[in-house]
């Protein structure tokens, strides 16, 4: 049986869980069909879901999100793009709270599969071959490269995937706020039943006003990005796709054939000057996070240490809780790595209080066709790869010996923390000294960054007398929610195939490198960049 969680574990395992709640909650349509199905494929399902918290945190500037190159903006900053692409390639370390980047890299790891993928040969009925073929016209022009209305469907889906998450959000945050009074008030149960009843009558009023206030606009913009899906163009390249999904195995190896000629001739890696390397390009679904002072995208999340009941936490039961001690006042050098820790200082407090406020940012991987996870498509991953070789999945079975276990698909973001019952004089000393010094520093996943400014970071009594909080204003990014790949490969792979050409060492070596170098640049303030720092 493990250990009981201290209270580093016990707030890591709440946010955790909160944030888990929030982006795997069923959305309420109100009379809308949003059922999962029709959210797509790339929606986030619980059983397939897995949220992990960067310990520390990394401080992001809002400059490098500003202009950046974006397929709505192609003479944008290619730069900051490959910046942000570094981040979030990486194949995260499974069966761990800690989001670890490990040497693999999602673009490397696809595009292998992808190469040395087969399917068996069958032969295609000459009207379902005469079917393929009107339907490709809709997807490909004649030399191959997707056609500007299959372009045109994959933003508007984009647009109503984020809109569709926006509607999930609020309406789990709204049904979470009349229950937040078991945050707010750790003797609850041992209040009078009068004060009880009063208690849970204002947070039921306080969730109600949030819900009329947020959520309609928010539907709003899902029927929106569904009216944008519905005309002529876009439902002939949605009737393309279904044809392709429902008729995967007789089409198995075209639809390879296919895959792997967009990798072939869609765009190349981008060589990053600042980092010496080619990276595929991804995209934050949007930018507005990064803006000061935006209001829409943004969730409050509050976790307090007393109220953790561990019999009902979803994390604890999924990982037999246990999230390692990850929880001092770290210090950070400008220009080093965020992994690297020069100095640190304990937090020894019983009882700790969190609140901030979350954005989640979807990861748009245009060079990834996510077709080769559907379950009608019959393939294997070359000679020697056995069934579920890429990914068995499962949460419970997954390894970092997969070639793809995880793949990191929102980004999560923070802003306005506020730390109450953790620090006493000596951190605050010890905060003041290295920030004075242009360092950063970070407790858990929360971060402060050199660049931020230094009024947003501070500290202040409390009314009580207790101790001090802290407060954290800057954008972090705290995590990542990574998607587990259905069981994939299918079949084993076949005597007579070619065997999966995987990165060599030396790649993987280079590439770690150039990953740990971005996120070094990105928690540096850009002034001191271009200053060569």
């Amino acid at each position: 049986m493990a250990d009981a969680p201290n209270t580093g574990e016990k707030l890591l395992l709440q946010i955790i869980d909160k944030v888990f709640a929030i982006v795997t909650a069923a959305p309420r349509g109100e009379g809308v069909d949003l059922t999962p199905e029709k959210l797509g494929s790339n929606r986030l399902q619980s059983d397939s879901t897995v949220v992990q918290l960067a310990i520390p945190g990394i401080p992001l500037y809002a400059e490098d999100f500003k202009g950046m190159f974006h397929p709505s903006n192609t003479e944008g900053s290619r730069a900051k793009t490959a910046l942000f692409s570094w981040l979030v390639d990486a194949i995260p370390s499974s069966h761990s709270l800690k989001y670890e980047q490990t040497p693999r890299r999602v673009s490397l790891a696809y595009k292998a599969i992808v190469a040395g993928a087969n399917a068996p040969v069958r032969p295609v009925p000459p009207e379902l071959q005469r079917q393929l073929e009107q339907h490709n016209a809709v997807l490909y022009d004649a030399s191959g490269a997707r056609t500007s209305d299959f372009l045109e469907y994959r933003k508007r889906q984009d647009d109503l995937g984020q809109a569709q998450d926006d509607l999930r959000h609020f309406a789990k945050k709204a049904a979470d706020k009349a229950t937040e009074y078991h945050d707010d008030y750790a003797d609850f149960d041992k209040k009078p039943e009068v004060e009880r009843k009063r208690i849970v009558a204002l947070y039921k009023r306080k969730a109600q006003d949030y819900f009329d206030d947020a959520y309609p606009q928010a539907r709003r913009a899902v029927l929106r990005a569904l009216d944008e899906l519905n005309d002529v163009r876009m439902i002939r390249v949605e009737a393309a796709l279904t044809f392709l999904r429902t008729n995967g195995k007789e089409l198995s190896g075209q639809l390879l054939k296919s895959m792997k000629d967009q990798l072939d001739m869609g765009d190349q890696p981008q060589f990053d000057q600042a980092l010496k390397m080619p990276v595929m390009l991804s995209f934050p679904s949007h930018t507005a996070f990064a803006r000061p002072g935006a209001g829409s995208g943004w969730m409050t999340v509050s976790c307090n240490t007393d109220t953790l009941d561990l019999a009902q936490s979803q994390t604890a039961k999924r990982t037999g809780g246990g999230a390692g001690g990850f929880w001092s006042l770290f210090f950070f050098r400008a220009g080093a790595s965020h992994t690297e820790s020069t100095e640190h200082i304990d937090v020894t407090s019983k009882s700790i209080q969190v609140s901030f406020e979350l954005a989640v940012v979807n990861i748009l991987r245009p060079w990834m066709d996510a077709t080769l996870f559907s379950e009608n498509v019959v393939w294997n991953a070359g000679r020697d790869q056995k069934a579920g070789s890429v990914s068995s999945g499962r949460f419970d079975t997954q390894t970092d010996s997969h070639l793809l276990p995880l793949v990191p698909m929102q980004m999560l973001v923070a802003r306005n923390v506020t730390i109450k019952g953790a620090f006493d004089d000596t951190h605050q000393q010890f905060v003041k000294t290295h920030t004075d010094a242009g360092g950063s520093f970070g407790w858990g996943p929360f971060s402060f960054g050199a660049g931020h400014q230094q009024d947003s970071a501070a500290f202040s009594k409390r009314e009580d007398g207790s101790g001090l909080t802290l407060r954290l204003e800057g954008i972090q990014c705290i995590g990542f929610v990574s998607w587990i790949p259905p069981k994939s490969a299918p079949l084993d792979g076949a005597a007579d195939a070619a065997p999966l050409a995987l990165p060599s060492t030396a790649e993987l070596a280079q590439h770690e490198d150039a990953a740990k170098r971005a996120v070094a640049l990105l928690a540096t303030p850009p002034g001191l960049r271009m200053s060569g720092s």
